[in-house]
């Protein structure tokens, strides 16, 4: 949002983005909050989001999170890896937890398909629905 280039996680203005990925061939889900974020709570998320501006992309974590007994295992052993790296769900499941939204206290165990369909079955979220270009 700053008109620089960095590695890692990044900020986007959300509208054009989707755009571009939409019309790229992207498929896009949103999973909307069932309830809307407080003040305090909308603050720090957004403290956590700019501290994290920059942070590397977490490519074990990632790779990691596909099978979640060999991700346990690894965590038993060498311990939890903190927020240093982040991949995309470790990312939102670690917003989350800052926003006080559920128990997502070790946001490296949740692989995309299951924080998403967790944050749903505990009604954290909606269902999602796919955004098409037309709702943009």
């Amino acid at each position: 949002m700053q008109g620089t280039r960095t590695a890692g996680v990044q900020a986007h203005y959300p509208i054009p983005r989707l755009v571009c990925d939409i019309a790229a061939g992207g498929v896009v889900w949103h999973y909307k909050l069932k309830e809307p974020l407080r003040f305090s709570s909308r603050l720090r998320l957004s403290d956590f989001a700019a501290a994290s501006i920059g942070t590397p992309y977490d490519w074990q974590g990632a790779f990691d999170a596909r099978d979640l007994a060999i991700s346990a295992v690894k965590r038993w052993w060498l311990g939890d890896n903190g927020l240093h790296e982040l991949f995309c769900s470790e990312f939102v499941a670690a917003s989350w937890d800052r926003a006080g939204r559920g128990l997502w206290a070790n946001p490296s165990h949740w692989a995309p398909n299951q924080l998403c369909r967790t944050a749903v079955a505990d009604g954290l979220c909606h269902a999602p629905r796919r955004i098409q270009e037309a709702d943009l």
